[in-house]
């Protein structure tokens, strides 16, 4: 069976870092008596809330969406990128469309990847577009030891025990293989989107995907034999 490597990299909707700092919920501690002391608190806590809020939304398909999709081939890889809001929908059908080989979808291959498969999916429900994949096969991507449809690469090298420091950063690098892009984690996409630094992001997605189909290569000839 063909297969398709699949990475997406997420941010959170304008309307939802659009909702206002709830000062009211959020006090300084008792003894901050000092009002400059006070001032420069919530200052402080102001972008803790915002870099909290960006990562709670980013990861939820109704607070979030879908930023970049990166896909890789045995033979080549590229991305699809919604700079806009309102470009993510066709990126999403673009996915769909490579996804659906002759009307047949091809294996999902990923790194953790049931959370992207359900993000897609969710977020074309909300987006009004059809998902083309058997209802049997969406199941499938997310039974965890089942590769018919969905092979995820971590669950085969880590198994049921993920802790941190078993990322594909780690997992890449011990067999040799180009790991992410330097310095950056998935908590650096929302900061670089809002500096206009599209192409590194594109970047840093394209170098998951072909570290995850590095990987893969390896592990295929005992978990697909």
């Amino acid at each position: 069976m063909t297969y398709r490597v699949i990475d997406i990299e997420t941010v959170p909707l304008a309307a939802s870092m659009a909702a206002p700092y709830p000062e009211a919920e959020r006090q300084p501690p008792a003894n901050y008596k000092n009002p400059d002391a006070i001032e420069a608190w919530r200052e402080r806590d102001r972008a803790a809330w915002a870099e909290q809020r960006a990562k709670e939304c980013s990861l939820n398909p109704r607070l979030g969406r879908v930023l970049c999709v990166g896909m890789a081939t045995p033979a080549d890889e590229g991305v699809y990128y919604a700079q806009d809001e309102d470009l993510e929908k066709a990126a999403i059908h673009a996915f769909w469309d490579e996804l659906m080989d002759g009307g047949m979808p091809t294996k999902a291959v990923t790194w953790n990847g049931a959370w992207d498969l359900r993000f897609l999916v969710v977020r074309s429900l909300i987006l009004g577009l059809t998902v083309p994949v058997d209802a049997r096969i969406v199941r499938d991507w997310a039974k965890p030891y089942n590769t018919d449809w969905h092979c995820d690469v971590k669950r085969v090298l880590v198994g049921d025990g993920i802790t941190k420091g078993e990322g594909l950063d780690e997992w890449a690098r011990v067999f040799g293989l180009p790991g992410k892009a330097d310095g950056w984690t998935g908590a650096s996409v929302y900061p670089a989107y809002l500096d206009g630094r599209h192409q590194d992001i594109q970047d840093y997605c394209l170098a998951d995907v072909v570290a995850t189909r590095s990987l893969y290569q390896i592990v295929a000839p005992i978990v697909e034999g």
